[in-house]
């Protein structure tokens, strides 16, 4: 008795794959969110950073998921998009408790 994931689930993983590693391409962008500036110089970078992860998703969902938008790629790229701003928080706060001590 073996479990089958369905006829394409191979297909699936390396599609969920691709999808990560355009969001973690795309999560380098995510770091213009953390950035402090001015209220304009603010405004510009975020605007930037948006047209940049939403555009880079589109093209995700254009050439890897051939035009069809299926969740696991947008729960892919989502969660590759977030890591890198993640991880720049996490070291920020290490940082300000290291420089508390």
């Amino acid at each position: 008795m073996s479990i089958s994931l369905g006829a394409n689930a191979q297909e699936q993983l390396i599609r969920f794959a691709l999808c990560f590693c355009v969001g973690l391409a795309s999560g380098v962008f995510a770091l213009l969110y953390l950035r402090k500036a001015g209220f304009f110089e603010r405004l510009l970078t975020d605007f930037f950073a948006t047209i940049c992860i939403g555009g880079a998703f589109i093209l995700c969902i254009e050439f890897v998921l051939n035009g069809k938008f299926q969740l696991y790629g947008a729960i892919a790229y989502t969660v590759g998009v977030a890591i890198f701003p993640l991880i720049a928080k996490i070291l920020a706060k290490h940082k300000r408790e290291k420089d508390d001590k």
